[in-house]
Parts: C-alpha cells; sequence; structure tokens
C-alpha cells in the first residue's frame, strides 16, 4: 500500500543521514530515487554554473518541476558549480514565516533530483520576496542545505578550473534596494518600494548603492578578473530608477552581462558602449513589432558571438515556475532586444573559461533556444 511505501522511505531516509529534517524525510518522498539516480557529470575544465528564476509559485509546482528537470538533465551532462537565482522566489509574499516552510519546501523539493541535490542554491531577492519580509529568506538558510543566502546583497568570487589563476565575480544584488534610488525621480515605481517597505532613496538603498561602486571599482581594476557580472531581479534596462542609477555604474565600470528575471519569459537583448538611453514610455515605450507568436527572433542565426567589452549583455530567465508573460507584441525599450521565448520552463547554463564565457538558454527537454559566445579575444569583434 502507499502508506507501507511511504514508511519504507522514511526507513531508508533514516539509514542514509542521521540528521536529517523533517524537510528531508519529504523530499525523499518526492524524489524517491535522488539517491539512486544518476548523479552529476565527473569535474572538467570548465566552470559552469545555472540560472533560474519567478519559480516559487505553489500552483505552479509542475512547471517548478519543469525546470528542476532541464537542471538536473543539465548536471548529468556536464558538471556545474552551483545554481543562483534572480529572485521571485516565493510567491506572491515571500517567507512570511520561518516557522512554516510549507511553500519553501514545496517549490524547492523540485531541486532535490539525483544530480542537483548536493548542489547550492545562491539567491538574488526580487520584489515579492520584499513584500513582507526579505531577511526571511536568509533564515531559511539554516534549515534547507542547498539554499545559501547569507546576506541580501553579497559577492561570489570564484576561480576557473583551466589553469588560467583567473575568476569569475558575479555581484549578487538586491532589486528591492536599487529599484528606488532618489526620492526625487522615479521615488515609487508603482508602488513597489512602499511595498516592501524600502524607503526612496534612504540610508539602506544609499549605503547598497555606495557598496555597489566600491565593488565596481574593486574588481573592474583587478587584472586577476576575466569576468565581471552581476545578478538581480529587475532588469536594469527597463525600470527607469536602475536606468537613471544603476545602468551607468555598469556601463562605467564595463561589466560583462546582467543576469536577471522578473519578466516571466526569457530574454537577451544588448546594448552598446555609446548608446544614448532614451526613456521610452513608461518602462516600455510605443509598439515596436505587432507580433502574435511566442517567440521573437530578431537576428537569422540562434548562436551570436562577441568579442569582450563589445556590447553589454542583458540576459533575462524568468521561466522557473511562474505563470509565463506574452511575448508579444515587442514594445519598444532601451537597448536591442534580440531574443525572446516564452514556450516553456527552463534554465539557463553559463560556461566560463578565461578565454570564453558562454550563455545557453535550455527549455525543458533540453531544448536549447540561444546561445551567446562572449570571446576575450578582441580579433572576434564583429564591429
Amino acid at each position: 500500500s502507499f502508506a507501507t511505501l511511504c514508511i519504507v522511505i522514511l526507513i531508508q531516509a533514516s539509514l542514509i543521514s542521521a540528521d536529517f529534517t523533517v524537510e528531508d524525510i519529504l523530499h525523499n518522498l518526492v524524489n524517491p530515487d535522488r539517491y539512486e539516480g544518476v548523479q552529476m557529470a565527473a569535474e572538467d575544465d570548465v566552470f559552469r554554473f545555472m540560472v533560474f528564476g519567478d519559480f516559487g509559485y505553489v500552483p505552479g509546482y509542475f512547471r517548478v518541476g519543469r525546470t528542476g528537470d532541464t537542471m538536473n538533465s543539465l548536471a548529468k551532462n556536464n558538471h556545474q558549480e552551483y545554481m543562483i537565482t534572480v529572485g521571485d522566489n516565493f510567491y506572491p509574499n515571500g517567507l512570511m514565516f520561518t516557522w512554516f516552510r510549507f511553500m519553501p519546501w514545496v517549490s524547492l523539493s523540485q531541486f532535490k533530483k539525483s544530480a542537483i541535490k548536493d548542489m547550492k542554491i545562491y539567491p538574488t531577492l526580487g520584489n515579492h520576496d520584499c513584500y513582507w519580509n526579505m531577511y526571511n529568506e536568509i533564515d531559511l538558510s539554516k534549515h534547507d542545505n542547498q539554499w545559501t543566502l547569507n546576506e541580501d546583497y553579497y559577492v561570489m568570487k570564484n576561480e576557473l578550473k583551466d589553469g588560467s589563476g583567473k575568476y569569475f565575480v558575479n555581484l549578487m544584488l538586491n532589486s528591492c534596494k536599487t529599484l528606488c534610488p532618489t526620492a526625487e525621480q522615479f521615488p515609487d515605481e508603482s508602488g513597489e518600494c512602499s511595498n516592501f517597505s524600502v524607503k526612496a532613496g534612504g540610508a539602506e538603498v544609499q549605503a547598497h548603492y555606495a557598496w555597489i561602486e566600491e565593488q565596481l571599482q574593486l574588481y573592474s581594476n583587478d587584472p586577476s578578473v576575466a569576468w565581471l557580472t552581476v545578478s538581480l531581479h529587475h532588469p536594469p534596462f527597463q525600470n527607469k530608477g536602475e536606468k537613471n542609477h544603476l545602468l551607468p555604474l555598469l556601463r562605467k565600470y564595463n561589466i560583462d552581462a546582467i543576469f536577471t528575471g522578473h519578466e516571466h519569459w526569457v530574454e537577451y537583448s544588448n546594448m552598446y558602449p555609446d548608446y544614448a538611453i532614451r526613456f521610452p514610455n513608461d518602462d516600455r515605450g510605443p509598439l515596436r513589432l505587432n507580433c502574435t507568436e511566442d517567440e521573437i527572433l530578431l537576428t537569422e542565426s540562434r548562436v551570436l558571438n562577441f568579442a569582450k567589452g563589445e556590447v553589454l549583455h542583458q540576459f533575462t530567465v524568468g521561466n522557473g515556475g511562474a505563470d509565463l508573460d506574452d511575448s508579444c507584441p515587442l514594445l519598444d525599450q532601451d537597448g536591442d532586444v534580440i531574443f525572446r521565448n516564452n514556450q516553456d520552463n527552463g534554465a539557463m547554463q553559463v560556461e566560463v573559461t578565461a578565454d570564453r564565457l558562454t550563455a545557453i538558454y535550455y527549455n525543458f527537454g533540453l531544448k536549447e533556444t540561444f546561445r551567446v559566445n562572449i570571446s576575450a579575444d578582441q580579433k572576434n569583434r564583429r564591429s
């Protein structure tokens, strides 16, 4: 019977670990093969990690599962170092009470599969995570062995595995503090700042922006850093306050890429160094392309090649499990939108060596939808 099966699984779980938690027991019930299934691929000389976001939606449990399955398959094929989220980890109001962790357990159970169960998850915070108490998600790290969030913003600095001695640096920002940088201009982003109790232009916001510039200045001048990126929830190419205050910093210090979410689709866009910010009406301007499809592809190839520094890359990965948004129509926005897709749930794999950074979008079933290669060799410049 099912009851007997549950008892057997619980006994097996107790034999595997002497210090398992209630969550461990439940994860074993949801993923009974997580110890016997195919494990992660062996290490090689490429540094890889996976990006996903906008996922913690209980009614979307099976959609979250498609994202988890995608990352589990990627980890079976190639060794991955960790996973990062680009925010909106738990809907609708983040983790409201640390003593009641049902919603996080439901969502995170989809990332306990055999090849990724021991992989750390490094989150960033989105607007939904901040509507109640953003710091509860820090406390969640005490209750889930994957969830790793010690501060609401932080630096990830990893040595590459190709023997170069170079580093990949990713600044993990807090969108709840970057979204409303001043009280004078774009003070509330349609009520968002007051919703998550962060005063526009307040001390917390100013401290975060000061920290961001300090880190950008430090790592952009460090010759041991091969690649410098940032991760956050709201896309700086769209949100007015970030475009006015954060984006100029990212361009000033010549970061390589932005990993972001918020939009419930995947999107690749970029911005050339001499691009002048136009501020279209609201976050996006008038109609640019009156399409009706579930994908926008404004290039002949699904593989694009750039030289480092040629453009600023923005990778949006918001198809983790929440209801998907319509890709069309395409409204005018700052930067150049090249690709957008809302066909399925999935994740992004990022591969890094000293010579190259490659970002690949995968939908469920390991369907590769778009790839961007960035080469450190300036001979590969397109223009």
